[in-house]
């Protein structure tokens, strides 16, 4: 008996064993059609199987006829599968470099890699090489070798980087998109926004809408384009107003902070001009002259606005009050002035209403100089910044 690769001839008679005698005659018990003359055996007529064959040997007139009965297995020949081309991306997932061949090839094989060095059959692209791969199914039964090739096109992955949200105050400067992106994105893309329109990648608030910012990369060969979103938000910066310098007299009433402001803030806080919180309302008889400061805060993404109100404060002249003195007319020195009131603010003018001449001295008055009667003079303070000034009239009985 023996065993025949498929495809190929073999002589019967190498199968015999002992010592027969050649001249024999071969016959074919299974009628495979495919056993010549002389015992040459086709096995690629006869196909995959087990076959019986008979020797038979003549006897003479004195040695008896003498056969043998052999089986032939006939085998199939390896099948390392069909040659392929197969482009692939480094991102795709790891897999059988066995799947990749045409056919049905064996899986008993050998892969080699492209320097012809024995690999595994799993083949990673994300760690693996493009070039041409050998399978090699080794053949028996006289069978040759087969090899089949998978031509690998290695193409690397484009890198997008990943997804991230941005938020932006909306007087900020404009933002460059891409260093937002999270990991390591590549150079080169493209950006667009707002339903698939181009965008140059920096954010200018104000200007540019709100919304989804794609950043693009195109892939090659086997590799899609890959794609990140920046998901940008715009905060509405705070309006503090703008500064401005408000006078007022210390007999005003109280008035409103905010409301001096130039246009039209938002509400926020205000301190005093060392440091400390100030009410909105401003009160002339006990606050102080100076800067105040008017605080409005934003959201996260925007600094706070301020704006100074500059306070000045300016008192009001007291010329103290209407007074009657009585003097003796022997009193060449009556100071006018204390008989105003303690209150009484210096500086201002005596006005001599009822004319004495050179009997008033400033606020010295001379009763001595004049004659008994009933004089009248003005004190008067002038008025400062918004305040009106002052005035009140001595009565002097001499």
């Amino acid at each position: 008996s023996g065993t025949v690769c498929s495809g190929t001839q073999a002589d019967l008679f190498t199968f015999l064993t002992g010592t027969p005698q050649p001249g024999g005659i071969w016959r074919d018990l299974d009628n495979t059609g495919a056993l010549a003359s002389g015992g040459l055996f086709n096995a690629g007529i006869a196909g995959v199987g087990e076959f019986d064959f008979c020797y038979v040997h003549p006897g003479s007139a004195n040695c008896p006829v003498d056969s043998v009965q052999i089986v032939v297995t006939v085998v199939p020949g390896p099948d390392a599968g069909s040659n392929s081309t197969v482009p692939m991306c480094s991102n795709a997932n790891q897999l059988s470099l066995t799947s990749l061949l045409g056919g049905s090839p064996d899986t008993d094989g050998q892969w080699f890699g492209p320097t012809f060095n024995p690999i595994s059959a799993q083949f990673n692209p994300a760690t693996g090489a493009g070039g041409l791969y050998t399978y090699v199914v080794t053949g028996d039964a006289g069978c040759a070798n087969d090899s089949a090739t998978v031509l690998i096109l290695l193409s690397t992955a484009p890198n997008a980087g990943g997804n991230a949200s941005f938020s932006i105050c909306s007087n900020s400067d404009p933002a460059d998109l891409f260093p937002i992106l999270s990991g390591a994105p590549q150079t080169g893309g493209t950006w667009t926004c707002c339903g698939g329109v181009g965008h140059s990648g920096t954010y200018v608030p104000f200007l540019d809408n709100t919304g989804q910012y794609v950043y693009t990369v195109t892939g090659q060969g086997a590799c899609p384009n890959a794609s990140a979103t920046v998901f940008v938000t715009e905060q509405v910066a705070p309006n503090a107003g703008m500064s401005n310098t408000y006078e007022a007299c210390s007999s005003a009433g109280i008035f409103n902070l905010t409301a001096q402001l130039i246009g039209a803030p938002n509400n926020g806080t205000w301190s005093a001009p060392g440091g400390a919180t100030h009410p909105n309302t401003f009160n002339p008889a006990v606050d102080s002259s100076g800067i105040y400061i008017y605080t409005v805060t934003g959201g996260s993404s925007c600094m706070p606005a301020t704006a100074t109100l500059t306070v000045v404060l300016t008192y009001t002249p007291d010329a103290g009050n209407d007074s009657t003195l009585a003097v003796c007319s022997t009193e060449a020195a009556v100071d006018l002035f204390l008989a105003l009131g303690p209150d009484a603010d210096t500086g201002g003018t005596w006005v001599d209403v009822t004319g004495v001449g050179s009997a008033l001295q400033g606020s010295i008055f001379d009763a001595s100089a004049v004659g008994l009667g009933t004089y009248l003079f003005g004190y008067s303070l002038p008025g400062s910044g918004q305040c009106l000034g002052d005035a009140d009239t001595v009565t002097v009985v001499v």
